[in-house]
């Protein structure tokens, strides 16, 4: 059964699909770009040609699920 983020969400009367662990990305990374911290922190760096905008987040950057942590089991 795969991870409920990594589920493709249909909207209502769309073919506009995308995974809900990236829309969850993507809001995130959202937020942070409207923060402005992000831009300063590259503009201090010196980084020329900052980007305006994050990307396609959905092919380049998917939402990718954490391995399930092994359970450990003491002996005695």
């Amino acid at each position: 059964m795969p991870h409920p983020l990594v589920e493709q969400l249909r909207f209502a009367r769309s073919e506009f699909r995308r995974a809900l662990g990236n829309l969850l990305l993507r809001t995130t990374y959202h937020y942070w770009y409207h923060t402005g911290e992000n831009m300063a922190i590259r503009q201090l760096l010196g980084q020329p040609d900052l980007p305006d905008f994050v990307g396609n987040l959905d092919d380049e950057a998917p939402y990718r699920p954490e391995p399930s942590p092994r359970r450990r089991y003491c002996e005695g």
